[in-house]
């Protein structure tokens, strides 16, 4: 009796030994795939988020350049204002609200994408570490004209999570409990920087291409009426009644340039798109892994992880070729 007590006791002792082996064995290497394709695309960001109080000093550029009459002697100091000139300061002052959303928008950017790493590392089952950038957002995140409560709230709980893996050597058997806690910021965050990446900037865009299409639009319609006045009356006539015109053509190369601007908007446009199409796939991504967190080694969240980091992959290069 006492010997088959021993032989239950190491045999029980054997199938936990087990266990515990093959958990510590489960490959999530399809999880770290998918969070490096998301972090990828992710360090892009900045770029594109630049863009938007630059988009808007080009579009307040073309309205400059229209009401000087593109006078050669003002062309340099509108569209390449020197730093402290008053042309840059007033730059500034109206693109004042963009700057400051970028930035917020960058923060919050720059969170999503140390959360993701962290993920990665965790099922690597590596000890994690974050950016000590972001240490402070903690309490100093703000709205930023751009961001609600919620929103707010799920940015502060990730870095007070970012914080508290790295200082606490969370490992993968942290990676469930992570998904259970962090699902809904990252529902929330991935679904703000989506509105505002595929709404505000690209209606920033087309803002600037309305302005653009203004400015060469006027250009020919100020060259048609230089020739006619050209034809009808000679130089001296004109001369004498004080109606010079400027040709503004020799200035700009009015078909070529306009081609090459709208290609440009074109991209970015598509960049914006590509890049909501992966915060979707990200969101969606996470939201698998939240739901199988239970069995984060089956062949289906593999399966599932591989295929949305298969999705973030293939809008990488239409984010590159603006940003």
């Amino acid at each position: 009796m006492k010997n088959y007590r021993i032989r239950r006791s190491v045999a029980l002792a054997l199938v936990l030994l087990l266990a515990l082996v093959n958990s510590a064995c489960v490959d999530l290497a399809a999880i770290q795939k998918f969070t490096a394709s998301a972090t990828e695309i992710g360090k892009r960001f900045p770029n594109l988020a630049n863009d938007l109080s630059a988009s808007c000093k080009r579009q307040h550029i073309y309205q400059e350049v229209r009401a000087a009459q593109f006078q050669p002697d003002r062309l340099r100091a509108i569209t390449h204002p020197d730093p402290d000139s008053e042309e840059m300061t007033k730059l500034d002052g109206q693109c004042k609200q963009f700057t400051e959303q970028q930035k917020r928008l960058i923060e919050a950017n720059a969170v999503l994408i140390n959360y993701l790493a962290t993920m990665g590392d965790l099922a690597a089952d590596d000890l994690t570490s974050y950016d000590k950038g972001l240490e402070g957002l903690g309490s100093s995140f703000t709205k930023g004209n751009i961001f609600n409560d919620a929103e707010v709230s799920a940015v502060q709980g990730l870095v007070g999570f970012l914080l508290k893996a790295a200082s606490e050597g969370y490992r993968r058997k942290k990676l469930k409990s992570a998904l259970e806690d962090q699902n809904s910021h990252i529902q929330t965050l991935t679904k703000a920087l989506r509105r505002l990446v595929a709404q505000n900037y690209i209606l920033q865009l087309q803002n600037e291409r309305d302005e653009m299409r203004n400015y060469y639009s006027t250009s020919i319609l100020l060259y048609r009426d230089y020739m006619r006045q050209l034809v009808a009356r000679t130089a001296e006539e004109r001369a004498q009644q004080g109606q010079l015109v400027q040709d503004p053509l020799p200035i700009i190369q009015v078909k070529r340039l306009w081609d090459d601007e709208e290609t440009e908007i074109a991209k970015k446009i598509e960049a914006a798109n590509a890049y909501a199409k992966a915060l979707d796939s990200i969101a969606e991504g996470h939201q698998k892994l939240y739901e199988s967190r239970n069995n984060l080694g089956s062949k289906e969240v593999v399966r599932t992880a591989l295929t949305y980091a298969k999705t973030i992959q293939s809008v990488v290069e239409d984010f590159r070729k603006a940003f």
